[in-house]
């Protein structure tokens, strides 16, 4: 298992790069589903993968970038909310999308107390909504990821800034020992 699963402060940042296409991962432990959803999600902005348990769907987002996640909130082993709260941990920038035929107030308050979920799709799937919330996902993934990217030079800058304020301190310093 990767190291940043036993420490929740290490996190996996290695966004897609610029000419790859974003992963999205499917899953659920149904396989008629599963074989719907290969046929009716193929889309040529994001390539895509399914599973039928999310630890198999664990070990990808461990190893690769992953922009979003759609998942069976009832599977046998791990539920589809324990299952976002590992992901969060380890790619807090991907984007997840659950999907349940069991909808319940219950639910509705895990949902919201943990904070996820991006969106939530009722069972059975209507493929043509999964497929616009993807993209919807997709779009708010390359949001954050510029974001971070935006904080990043900037936090570089702010560092490049204080170097050059400091190095003109001592150069004034300098040349007021020199005018002496």
């Amino acid at each position: 298992m990767n190291s940043s699963m036993n420490n929740p402060t290490q996190v996996k940042e290695n966004p897609p790069q610029a000419k790859e296409k974003p992963l999205v991962l499917f899953i659920d432990d149904e396989t008629k589903v599963l074989q719907v959803a290969k046929k009716m999600l193929e889309h040529a902005n994001y390539d895509l993968m399914t599973f039928n348990n999310a630890e198999e769907a664990l070990a990808i987002v461990e190893k690769r970038a992953v922009a979003v996640v759609v998942s069976d909130n009832r599977m046998p082993k791990m539920k589809g909310l324990d299952f976002f709260e590992k992901i969060k941990v380890i790619s807090p920038m991907t984007v997840r999308i659950l999907t349940t035929a069991y909808y319940d107030e219950s639910l509705v308050g895990e949902i919201v107390n943990k904070g996820e979920v991006f969106r939530f799709l009722k069972k059975p799937l209507d493929f043509g909504l999964a497929k616009s919330t993807i993209m919807l996902g997709l779009e708010h993934y390359k949001k954050d990821i510029v974001a971070a990217e935006k904080a990043t030079l900037f936090e570089k800058m702010i560092r490049t800034l204080a170097q050059f304020r400091q190095k003109c301190e001592t150069l004034t310093t300098e040349v007021g020992h020199l005018k002496k």
